[in-house]
């Protein structure tokens, strides 16, 4: 299985906890400028600018809003807890800016997530969570 279909497969698997919701995160390249159409249908772009959307570099592929009660003082409350989900084939390898992300997002005190090489390994992290059912 390449990147894209772990992906995807576990957006599937995490999405049957009615608790968790699932995001995937796309990143882009595109182009700006003052674009003009030609008699041809085409188009030609004056003045081209490249512009990058998205995430900053080394955000996870997938992250999941997690729904759920908290602790006795806060009985009944509900807030979101933000995990992450990195999604690299078996013997994919993490960027150096995805190592910082990870690191950066694993010392804030309400998110958690994991390196996954696989579906399984990312399907067994999220049943973990509260309340899941499959």
């Amino acid at each position: 299985m390449n990147e894209h279909d772990i992906q995807n497969t576990l957006l599937i698997n995490i999405s049957k906890n009615p608790n968790l919701t699932p995001f995937r995160i796309n990143v882009g390249t595109g182009w700006t400028g003052f674009p003009s159409k030609n008699r041809d249908g085409t188009m030609t772009l004056k003045n081209p600018r490249p512009f990058r959307t998205g995430v900053p570099k080394g955000f996870p592929d997938v992250f999941v809003l997690n729904k759920r009660k908290i602790k006795q003082e806060d009985v009944g409350k509900e807030f979101c807890e933000f995990m992450f989900l990195e999604v690299k084939t078996e013997d994919g390898k993490l960027s150096e800016e995805q190592i910082n992300f990870i690191n950066f997002l694993t010392n804030q005190k309400s998110a958690r997530g994991i390196v996954s090489h696989g579906v399984e390994e990312g399907t067994e992290f999220f049943k973990e969570v509260d309340n899941y059912e499959q």
